[in-house]
């Protein structure tokens, strides 16, 4: 069985769904300490030829310590209109805007409290679209209290995994552990980001699944799955 273990991102770059798809099982590693500074607030959308971030706003004062499935959303910014207005105004003459802006906006406007039913919501969607039915699991819901590279090895050895597919950042921490602790293989993988049809003059990689879906719509999954390379 192939596993991966990632944590629950905003509007995920293309990558993050080729892994989905390679994989037997996926686990949404929700039960770490978030980091501000991190993917699972934010991602690039594409607008006038350049890359423009997107960002949730979240509550973090006097929360130094809380976990990704704990992060409430500030909803006093009026981030929905922001990101609504800033998508249209990025892909609104892209072939597949008009077919789907509608069933995207409205997961925005049901106006989650916490930041990880966003996430989750929006990578369902795409995964709906794509037609990727990986098997979806939290880590929270496994009981395992193990930090840092020990949580990922438990938590592999937990689902009786064969192979953990990991990007290639991470070698460093499963270098930690040691083959000896280990009783399945690791892979590490990466994207070839190849030019797709962008309403850009000239072909920037970098963006999110947005940025793909909107330009190649139903071609996004061969897109992603050509792409998605894993290192033997």
């Amino acid at each position: 069985m192939k596993l991966a273990i990632m944590q629950p991102t905003f509007l995920p770059w293309p990558a993050y769904f080729g892994l989905i798809d390679y994989v037997d099982e996926f686990i949404f590693l929700d039960n770490v300490q978030f980091d501000k500074r991190s993917w699972q607030q934010r991602n690039y959308i594409i607008s006038n030829d350049k890359k423009n971030l997107l960002t949730v706003p979240v509550l973090t004062k006097n929360k130094l310590n809380q976990s990704i499935n704990e992060v409430r959303i500030d909803k006093s910014s009026k981030y929905i209109n922001k990101h609504l207005t800033s998508i249209k105004m990025s892909y609104s003459k892209t072939d597949f805007y008009k077919k789907n802006i509608d069933e995207f906006s409205d997961i925005y406007n049901k106006n989650y409290n916490l930041l990880i039913d966003l996430n989750y919501n929006l990578i369902q969607f795409f995964l709906k679209k794509m037609n990727i039915k990986t098997k979806l699991l939290y880590a929270s819901d496994l009981n395992i209290n193990e930090k840092k590279e020990s949580l990922i090895n438990t938590i592999c050895m937990n689902r009786k995994c064969s192979e953990y597919i990991s990007p290639e950042g991470s070698k460093v921490y499963l270098n930690k552990l040691g083959k000896d602790k280990m009783n399945y293989q690791t892979k590490f993988y990466n994207f070839e980001y190849s030019n797709y049809t962008q309403k850009s003059i000239k072909f920037i990689k970098g963006a999110s699944i947005v940025d793909v879906f909107f330009n190649l719509g139903d071609e996004s999954y061969p897109y992603v799955a050509k792409n998605f390379i894993v290192k033997t």
